[in-house]
Protein backbone atom coordinates (compact mmCIF):
# COMPACT_ATOMS: atom_id res chain seq x y z
CA UNK A 1 0.00 0.00 0.00
CA UNK A 2 1.79 3.23 -0.70
CA UNK A 3 1.26 6.29 1.96
CA UNK A 4 0.70 9.48 1.24
CA UNK A 5 4.46 11.19 1.81
CA UNK A 6 5.54 8.38 -1.12
CA UNK A 7 2.24 9.43 -3.57
CA UNK A 8 3.48 12.90 -2.49
CA UNK A 9 7.42 11.92 -3.40
CA UNK A 10 6.05 9.99 -6.24
CA UNK A 11 4.37 13.18 -7.70
CA UNK A 12 7.55 15.43 -6.89
CA UNK A 13 10.02 13.32 -8.94
CA UNK A 14 8.06 12.52 -11.66
CA UNK A 15 7.79 16.52 -12.25
CA UNK A 16 11.77 16.80 -11.90
CA UNK A 17 10.85 19.14 -8.77
CA UNK A 18 13.36 19.77 -5.08
CA UNK A 19 11.42 19.52 -1.87
CA UNK A 20 12.14 23.04 -1.62
CA UNK A 21 10.25 23.91 -4.90
CA UNK A 22 7.00 22.24 -3.05
CA UNK A 23 7.65 23.61 0.63
CA UNK A 24 7.18 27.14 -1.18
CA UNK A 25 4.04 26.27 -2.81
CA UNK A 26 2.52 24.97 0.93
CA UNK A 27 4.75 27.67 2.50
CA UNK A 28 7.03 24.72 4.39
CA UNK A 29 10.40 24.90 4.36
CA UNK A 30 12.23 21.72 2.30
CA UNK A 31 13.01 19.94 5.74
CA UNK A 32 9.33 19.37 6.07
CA UNK A 33 8.79 18.28 2.83
CA UNK A 34 11.42 15.46 3.46
CA UNK A 35 9.87 14.00 6.97
CA UNK A 36 5.96 13.75 5.09
CA UNK A 37 8.00 11.58 2.37
CA UNK A 38 9.85 10.05 4.68
CA UNK A 39 6.52 9.19 6.47
CA UNK A 40 7.86 11.34 9.69
CA UNK A 41 4.67 13.81 9.99
CA UNK A 42 1.70 14.18 7.82
CA UNK A 43 0.81 17.22 5.71
CA UNK A 44 -1.62 19.43 6.71
CA UNK A 45 -4.98 18.56 5.05
CA UNK A 46 -5.71 22.51 4.69
CA UNK A 47 -2.54 21.80 2.11
CA UNK A 48 -4.36 18.60 0.03
CA UNK A 49 -6.52 20.19 -2.28
CA UNK A 50 -3.43 22.83 -2.96
CA UNK A 51 -1.23 20.16 -3.91
CA UNK A 52 -3.97 17.68 -5.81
CA UNK A 53 -4.47 20.64 -8.16
CA UNK A 54 -0.91 21.77 -8.62
CA UNK A 55 -0.17 17.88 -9.66
CA UNK A 56 -2.80 17.11 -11.25
CA UNK A 57 -4.74 14.50 -9.18
CA UNK A 58 -7.23 13.80 -7.92
CA UNK A 59 -8.02 15.47 -4.46
CA UNK A 60 -10.31 12.38 -2.97
CA UNK A 61 -7.10 10.67 -3.99
CA UNK A 62 -4.64 12.20 -1.70
CA UNK A 63 -7.23 12.53 0.90
CA UNK A 64 -7.76 9.17 1.45
CA UNK A 65 -4.06 8.38 2.01
CA UNK A 66 -4.33 11.46 4.53
CA UNK A 67 -7.24 9.59 6.42
CA UNK A 68 -5.70 6.31 5.90
CA UNK A 69 -2.42 7.59 7.36
CA UNK A 70 -3.77 9.05 10.46
CA UNK A 71 -6.17 6.03 11.35
CA UNK A 72 -2.69 4.08 11.02
CA UNK A 73 -1.23 6.36 13.38
CA UNK A 74 -4.32 6.86 15.91
CA UNK A 75 -4.11 2.97 16.45
CA UNK A 76 -0.68 1.83 15.85
CA UNK A 77 0.05 2.02 19.35
CA UNK A 78 -2.64 0.85 20.77
CA UNK A 79 -2.74 -2.89 22.17
CA UNK A 80 -6.79 -3.03 20.66
CA UNK A 81 -6.54 -0.97 17.96
CA UNK A 82 -6.91 -3.68 15.37
CA UNK A 83 -9.93 -4.97 17.13
CA UNK A 84 -11.10 -1.19 17.05
CA UNK A 85 -11.01 -1.10 13.67
CA UNK A 86 -12.75 -4.28 13.07
CA UNK A 87 -15.73 -3.34 15.00
CA UNK A 88 -15.73 0.08 12.76
CA UNK A 89 -15.30 -1.08 9.48
CA UNK A 90 -18.56 -3.76 10.59
CA UNK A 91 -20.30 -0.58 10.72
CA UNK A 92 -20.26 0.01 7.28
CA UNK A 93 -20.48 -3.28 6.03
CA UNK A 94 -23.38 -3.08 3.13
Amino acid sequence: MVTLGEKLKELREANNLMQKEIGILIHVGGAFISKIERNETLVSKSHLKTLSGFFSVKEEELMTLWLAEKIRELIRNEYVGKNALETVLKDFEI
